[in-house]
């Protein structure tokens, strides 16, 4: 802060100014813009008044802050994000007749008036009365008057302030508040200079919580204000950044663990959008910004009405990333509209199935940004030692991904409890948390899911809709930084906070993210559910009730128990696809195919499953599980130990970026995403050779068993003794539809009849030509029959 004299020592005080809209009876713009009386024709309040144009030159921040470790952050208002003019405040009570202003020393001494104003111990009209006596003020001057002489020290917020902030929050995912010396009348005037630029919005939406001594009581550098923030909020104080120009609120703030800097107006902040490079590119796809969009989208339409729409859109913008949750949308849509389903449930569903969209589009927006491995594990000071740090939240059954706190890591019992569901819920995602952490620390040497120690957030209860319907049918990992948990209903769902391969699952696409970022439709897509199964199901395993249990030993089911209704087992079953459930409550029987043989081709869309990426991880699925009985054992101790160096490889991050590190064109992706399942194949087999031959062979062969049916390919060619591919240009299921309708010819029945019948001949002079190699295809295999594809029309 400026060492001044006079009215000038109190612009020192008033610099930490702001606004209270909720508390305080603002004056309207009129008012304070009204003429004064005909004795002064002249507004002594000019805006190009020279003395109101103070901007101090350009400053950094210190190199050595380690902005990777700040979660929260804490901004002083006056010469931090508003600029000020200190002089203008004696010089405009001047023009008002004011003659005596040492009094005003007298008052700006600690302990005095403005002391006893900032801290809510006086009156504003006691303020005004006082202040009046002691400078001499002239009686006709009115409170609007006065007012404005007192508040003429802020001028305009400073330059990007305001869209820093709201970067910080969106974008970089900070928490945000303010604390800030300040009183009653300061806080008027700054909300309308606020409120007028921002069609009416109160400057209180900008920020997580604003803490103001003339509320809180509390005048900095008393220690006391910044520990009320840490309370109130829960702040760990080595996460938490404060922001200020003085350098006794700076120490008063280090003195109570908070990490803290001093900065003004000039200060370059930006430094602080671009913790972990994570974020490079300003976006407002977040998942908060986009629910007015989700909710106007889902008015006055259907699932039908929706679904014309999706084709178009997924042609203009590609979707990389989409929501990782553990319930396939097929699942949602098919109990949606299953009329036997109960209306309760079925509102559920489709509430949970129109969520996915906007959720895609946030872990869209992030994909592009998300940097190298190597990147973004190191910090300013080097890349931190193992560290858990749990937040649990509850939302309540809102659309709310903060919410309410309960547990946080080094507090005992919980914060707040609505009840004891929620606080059971909250328990159970918290314990998970650790076990999973322990797992990637203890056996991959993992350190959190960023490698580097990131914060583990997560909230129970969520609910889309903000409780209109009860139940809420998925958990996901949303793309940034936090899992959510739905509670079922029930009656088809129980709660997903009950499981711990679910939170392993949408852990490792975390994980995934931050290695090979593997984008989220096709092959790509089944491959990144797949490697979630799989780490999911390690997890499992090793914390399973009676000792860790041996690949052998394993029942290999995802989420079993998540149904509540009969012959639904689990959601997947990893060791025989296509076997995990057959409920007409649910939809048809599970579609996962077991081998490359039965691929189902579905479109890039909602819809379509994003091409299929919970039905085709069933394929990569049954490999791991052949992989890991063939070796017998843990399966994370050889089997998972290939699986995580092929997944953290950079080689396979690389094969969707370029050489910057940035994503491919769209449709370059898009090609790309269907031939993954060779791809990340021929990197097993590149890590199972340093694991001996036993496992090479053990890599190879179940590859191997999972495609060798897997297009028709690769017959000798009579005229060049050269190996072709010859594509089938008609699908076997077209064949099949032939052979089987009576209003077709017998002739050309028993023609598709013959031709289907020859398919399996063509696979086999395939597999003979191709033995000794993986046959995979760069192309995709023929479609199953509509009837079996979800989503898949004639």
């Amino acid at each position: 802060m400026l060492g001044l004299s006079g009215a000038a020592r109190q612009a020192e005080i008033a610099l930490d100014s702001a606004v209270e809209w909720r508390t305080t009876t603002v004056k309207s713009t009129a008012e304070y813009n009204e003429p004064y009386e005909s004795t002064k024709a002249a507004d002594p309040f000019n805006a190009a008044d020279p003395v109101n144009t103070y901007m101090p030159s350009l400053t950094q921040l210190p190199n050595n802050l380690n902005i990777n470790s700040i979660r929260n952050l804490i901004f002083d208002l006056g010469n931090v994000l508003v600029n000020v003019n200190p002089a203008a405040v004696e010089m405009n009570f001047t023009r008002l007749g004011a003659t005596n202003f040492s009094g005003l020393d007298r008052a700006l001494q600690p302990g005095g008036v403005v002391d006893h104003f900032q801290t809510g111990k006086m009156s504003a009209r006691d303020f005004r009365d006082t202040v009046r006596t002691s400078i001499g003020l002239p009686r006709h001057v009115t409170d609007a008057q006065f007012d404005k002489a007192w508040s003429s020290i802020l001028l305009q917020f400073a330059s990007g302030r305001l869209e820093l902030i709201q970067t910080l929050r969106r974008d970089s995912h900070y928490k945000v508040y303010v604390l800030s010396n300040t009183d009653a009348i300061l806080n008027e005037r700054l909300n309308i200079i606020y409120t007028k630029d921002h069609h009416g919005r109160s400057l209180d939406s900008l920020f997580e919580k604003e803490f103001y001594s003339h509320e809180t009581k509390f005048l900095k550098p008393d220690v006391a204000a910044f520990k009320n923030v840490i309370d109130d909020q829960h702040l760990v104080p080595g996460d938490t950044l404060v922001m200020d120009d003085s350098d006794v609120n700076i120490a008063a703030a280090k003195s109570c663990g908070l990490q803290a800097v001093k900065v003004d107006v000039s200060t370059d902040l930006n430094t602080l959008a671009r913790r972990d490079q994570r974020f490079k590119t300003s976006t407002s796809l977040t998942y908060n910004t986009l629910k007015t969009d989700r909710s106007n989208h889902m008015t006055n339409r259907n699932i039908n009405s929706r679904a014309n729409t999706e084709q178009k859109a997924s042609h203009q913008a590609v979707n990389p990333c989409s929501c990782c949750s553990i319930i396939p949308s097929y699942i949602l849509r098919d109990i949606a509209e299953n009329e036997n389903v109960s209306q309760r449930s079925r509102a559920a569903a489709f509430k949970t199935f129109n969520s996915i969209p906007a959720i895609n589009e946030a872990r869209a927006a992030v994909q592009g940004g998300i940097s190298a491995p190597s990147a973004g594990a190191q910090t300013i000071l080097g890349p931190r030692p193992p560290r858990l740090f749990r937040r649990l939240f509850d939302a309540q059954s809102r659309d709310e991904l903060r919410g309410t706190l309960l547990f946080e890591e080094g507090h005992v019992g919980a914060h707040r409890a609505s009840d004891t569901k929620n606080v059971k819920d909250a328990k159970n995602v918290y314990v998970q948390f650790k076990q999973v952490f322990d797992f990637y620390n203890a056996v991959y040497g993992r350190n959190s899911i960023d490698g580097n120690g990131m914060d583990i957030i997560g909230t129970v209860r969520f609910d889309d809709d903000d409780g209109e319907t009860l139940g809420y049918f998925n958990a996901f990992w949303d793309g940034v930084d936090q899992f959510a948990y739905g509670e079922g209903d029930g009656e088809l769902f129980g709660s997903f906070t009950e499981h711990l391969d679910v939170t392993g699952h949408e852990w490792t696409h975390a994980v995934t993210q931050f290695t090979a970022d593997l984008p989220y439709m096709n092959q790509s897509g089944a491959l990144n559910e797949s490697i979630s199964d799989v780490f999911g199901s390690m997890i499992k395993q090793f914390y399973a009730p009676d000792g860790p249990q041996k690949a052998e030993d394993a029942d290999w089911l995802v989420a079993d128990g998540i149904f509540l209704v009969p012959n639904a087992k689990a959601l997947r079953d990893m060791e025989n696809p296509g076997t995990a459930y057959d409920n007409p409550l649910i939809g048809p029987k599970d579609p996962q195919p077991a081998s490359m043989d039965d691929y189902v081709v579905l479109p890039n869309t909602r819809r379509g499953d994003q091409g299929g990426v919970h039905v085709n991880s069933g394929i990569p699925n049954r490999a791991f599980v052949l992989v890991a009985k063939s070796l017998g054992g843990f399966s994370w101790d050889v089997a998972g130990k290939i699986w995580y160096a092929s997944l953290t490889d950079p080689d396979l991050r690389k094969v969707f970026r370029t050489a910057d590190d940035e994503l491919k064109p769209r449709r370059e992706l898009e090609m790309i995403s269907k031939t993954m399942f060779k791809t990340f194949a021929d990197l097993t087999i590149k890590h199972a050779k340093t694991h001996g031959p036993e496992a090479l062979t053990a890599v190879r062969d179940a590859w191997i068993k999972q495609t060798d049916q897997y297009i028709m390919t690769d017959v000798p060619h009579k005229s060049s003794g050269q190996r072709t591919i010859p594509r089938s240009i008609i699908p076997s299921y077209v064949l099949r539809d032939i052979a089987e309708n009576s209003n077709v010819s017998p002739q050309s029945r028993a023609i598709a009849q013959k031709t289907l019948d020859d398919i399996p001949a063509i696979h086999e002079a395939r597999a003979t030509a191709m033995k000794g190699t993986l046959p995979l295809s760069s192309e995709p295999p023929e479609p199953k029959t509509p009837e079996d594809a979800p989503d898949q029309q004639k």
